[in-house]
């Protein structure tokens, strides 16, 4: 099995800089994303964005979403919390700017409808896995935290030969569907295991209810 741990360990955090810097160019160039700005303005000032938070921490994941009346800027760790100190300082440092909202964590964007209709699945070169078909178990609590290690099961497991890519693909999933704050709050470690006894496993649509999540 290939688990992966959620758990922050201060020696593998991501190297970052000074979050100033990064948020001094985004108040000095943010005329250019408000009051009905151009195509050609949009993406230019995406192109020195993408390059500024580049010199901050290249390993922040983003999404800004251009409205008539406000603008978002989401920053994320894309689940891992090796990344989530330089996620947490970028955002802590955030200055208040006009009809721009900025948050940290990626919200949940897979539901469990989608689920149900086989409209999200774990998808390679070498496998494709509709997430309707994973099954889980809790396989401990740790007492300090109260998060869980989690077993994701599938019967395709023994056919695939790279389980570490697997096992990412997982982690990305359950991202996606509990939302990054959420996996990292109740999740201590995922494994990915193959599915002998389905009778001793639950399937993955019972998972939030499992965790404690409630109210997405």
């Amino acid at each position: 099995m290939n688990r992966i741990y959620t758990e922050t360990q201060k020696h593998t955090t991501t190297a970052y800089g000074n979050p100033k810097h990064f948020w001094n160019w985004l108040k000095d160039n943010h005329h250019m994303t408000i009051n009905n700005p151009s195509c050609h303005s949009l993406k230019e000032f995406m192109n020195w964005f993408k390059i500024h938070l580049g010199y901050y921490c290249k390993a922040l994941y983003y999404e800004v979403n251009f409205g008539d009346y406000e603008n978002e800027f989401i920053f994320s760790a894309a689940g891992n919390p090796d990344h989530f100190e330089a996620l947490t300082t970028l955002v802590d440092a955030a200055p208040k700017l006009p009809k721009t909202k900025i948050t940290a964590f990626h919200l949940p964007c897979i539901t469990d409808q989608d689920i149900v209709l086989g409209n999200s699945k774990l998808e390679a070169e070498n496998f494709s896995i509709y997430n309707h078909q994973l099954r889980f178990t809790i396989d401990y609590t740790c007492p300090e935290t109260k998060r869980k290690g989690i077993t994701i099961y599938s019967d395709q497991v023994s056919k695939i030969l790279n389980q570490q890519q697997l096992t990412n693909h997982v982690v990305f999933f359950l991202t996606d569907y509990l939302g990054e704050i959420e996996f990292f709050n109740h999740i201590a470690s995922v494994d990915v295991d193959q599915l002998y006894l389905k009778e001793a496993t639950k399937p993955i649509l019972d998972l939030k209810q499992a965790l404690g999540i409630v109210g997405i």
